[in-house]
C-alpha cells in the first residue's frame, strides 16, 4: 500500500527543513549561544559568550541544546518526508507533538527558575536566552500544522497489479458499455424497422382497400352491364317470338282462307 503526499505540503515542508537546518548550524550563531568554549575567535575578533554559566555546573545553554535538537529534527523530517506510509507518518507526527509538549514544559520550568546575585547584563542575556528558547519552540509549529495537513491530504497510489486490474476492469466495463450501446442501437433500429413496416403495412392495407373498392365498383358495373345485355337479349327474343307468332298467325289465316275457297 503506497501513499503519496500532495506535492504542495511535501515540497514546502522540505524547503522549510532545509532553512531550519541552515539556521541551526550557522557557526556565528553557535558562537553566541553555545556555552562551550567560553571564547570564540574569528580573524582576531573575540566573541565572549554572553550567557552566564556560573550557576550551571554543566556549563550548557538551553538555547544551544534546543538549537541542536531543532537541527537534528529538521534533518530527520527532511528524510522522513520520503516515507509514503500513512501509519508511519501518523506515528512520527504523534512523537513530534509529544516532543513539542515536553519542550513547552521545559521552557516554562526555565522561565520559573530564579537566579540571585546576577548583574543587569546577565539578567538581560537571561531574557534573551528565554526569547531564543521560545522562538526555537515556535519553529516547530510549521511542522505540526504542516504535518496535520500532510497526513490529511494523503491519497493512495495503487500498485502495478492493482493498476493492471483496474485497467482490465475499465476495459471490461468499456466493452460492456460498447456491447450495450450496440444492443441498444440494434433495438432502436429494430423498433424503427417495425414502425416502418407497420407504416408500410398500413399503407399497403389502405392501397388494398382502395384497390378492392375499385374492384367492387368494377364488378358492380360489370354486373349492371350484364344485366343490361341480358335485358336487351330477352327483349330481342321476345320481339322475335312476337314476330314469329304473328307470322305463324298470318300463315294460319292464309291457310284457312285458302281452304275455305
Amino acid at each position: 500500500m503506497f501513499l503519496r503526499v500532495i506535492d504542495f505540503f511535501q515540497l514546502h515542508l522540505r524547503w522549510y527543513s532545509v532553512g531550519l537546518i541552515f539556521f541551526s548550524f550557522i557557526p556565528i550563531y553557535y558562537s553566541i549561544i553555545v556555552c562551550q568554549p567560553q571564547q570564540f575567535k574569528i580573524d582576531g575578533f573575540e566573541l565572549i559568550n554572553p550567557v552566564f554559566n556560573k550557576h550551571h555546573s554543566t556549563r550548557s545553554c538551553t538555547s544551544a541544546t534546543k538549537s541542536l535538537q531543532n537541527g537534528l529534527i529538521a534533518l530527520f523530517i527532511f528524510y522522513a518526508l520520503k516515507i509514503y506510509k500513512k501509519v508511519y507518518l501518523i506515528v512520527l507526527y504523534i512523537i513530534l507533538i509529544i516532543h513539542f509538549g515536553f519542550e513547552i514544559r521545559n521552557a516554562k520550568s526555565e522561565t520559573s527558575r530564579k537566579y540571585i546575585a546576577i548583574s543587569t547584563r546577565e539578567m538581560f542575556m537571561y531574557y534573551v536566552e528565554l526569547l531564543l528558547l521560545y522562538f526555537q519552540n515556535l519553529l516547530l509549529l510549521p511542522y505540526i500544522c504542516g504535518g496535520y495537513f500532510l497526513i490529511r491530504h494523503v491519497h493512495r497510489i495503487p500498485s502495478k497489479e492493482e493498476v493492471d486490474r483496474q485497467t482490465l476492469k475499465f476495459k471490461e466495463e468499456a466493452r460492456r458499455i460498447k456491447r450495450l450501446m450496440i444492443e441498444e442501437d440494434w433495438h432502436v433500429k429494430e423498433a424503427n424497422e417495425d414502425v416502418k413496416n407497420k407504416i408500410e403495412q398500413e399503407g399497403l392495407k389502405r392501397k388494398d382497400m382502395e384497390f378492392e373498392e375499385q374492384l367492387y365498383h368494377l364488378r358492380i358495373e360489370k354486373v349492371k352491364r350484364r344485366e343490361q345485355v341480358l335485358k336487351q337479349k330477352l327483349e330481342e327474343k321476345k320481339a322475335k317470338r312476337r314476330q314469329n307468332a304473328e307470322r305463324r298467325k298470318k300463315r294460319r289465316e292464309i291457310a284457312m282462307e285458302q281452304r275455305e275457297q
